[in-house]
Order: C-alpha cells, then structure tokens, then sequence
C-alpha cells in the first residue's frame, strides 16, 4: 500500500507567481484523477473547524497569497511551508498536500519538497500497482520535475 509519495525539488529562484500556476495545475489534475479521493482542500488551522472556513480557491491570485503569505519574511531564502487537506472528518479518510517551496538557501539540510499523503482508513487504500498512483507520480514528474521521488 502507498501512503505518501514526496518528490524533491531543485533549489531555484521561483516566485510566488510561478509556484501558484504549477500549484494551481497539480491540485486541478489530482481531481481529473480522482474525484472522490481529491475533492476539495482546505487551508491547515489550528482546528478543523478554523481549517473547515479556509476552503482553497482554484485561482492562481488565491494561491500566489497562500504562498507569499508563509513566505519566511525575515529569512526569505527559506521559502514557504504550508499544507493543504481534503477537510474529511476522520483523520485516516484524509488526502494532504505539503509544500516546502521556493527556498535557495545552500543549507544542505533543507529541500524544496512536495508531498501528498494518502487516506490510511482500510477500503480507501491504493496499492503501488494502481493506475491512480501512475498518473500521481507522472502528474508529479512533469510539474516539479523533481531531482528525486521518494514513494511510502
């Protein structure tokens, strides 16, 4: 069973901009592949129920503000860390998304990384052999053109 694929990404100078349009295109095709399994996403909160009021915008402008808006001010080098989530109740019915993009700090230790958690519930899980996961890792590959895929 798979439960999370992460691929990682070169560290180059990418604006918010850019990153939305590639964001923008990943979250639109994870729902051409799978609409139940990728309905919706929602902002991470503190709660679900903050989480619950911070559905994502399929627009480049809305995303571009994701991103900027947890851009580290102070160390822009760092980039921007944020997550999104499909806003199931229960946790192990949930798909999530975590970005680490846009950092060009020579820290060895820290990478540009995009990640998609799978639901972990029983008659929702997705074996390595599943069609979905082809096109997952082939959707991943041409939009981030990742320097490695890490698949769980």
């Amino acid at each position: 069973m798979i439960d999370s694929i992460r691929v990682y990404l070169p560290k180059t100078a990418t604006g918010a901009k850019t990153l939305a349009i590639k964001i923008l295109h990943f979250l639109s095709s994870l729902r051409e592949i799978d609409n139940d399994l990728f309905p919706d996403w929602y902002e991470q909160g503190k709660t679900q129920k903050e989480a619950k009021e911070r559905k994502v915008v399929f627009e480049t402008t809305y995303l571009e503000n994701v991103i900027s808006g947890e851009w580290d001010k102070k160390f822009p080098e760092l980039g921007s860390t944020f997550s999104f989530w499909t806003g199931k109740d229960n946790d192990i019915e949930n798909s999530k998304l975590n970005f680490s993009v846009g950092k060009t700090t020579t820290n060895k230790h820290l990478s540009n990384i995009v990640g998609i958690s799978l639901p972990r519930k029983t008659d929702m899980l997705i074996k390595r052999d599943d069609e979905r996961i082809k096109k997952i890792i082939t959707l991943m590959k041409s939009i981030w053109n990742p320097l490695e895929i890490e698949i769980d």
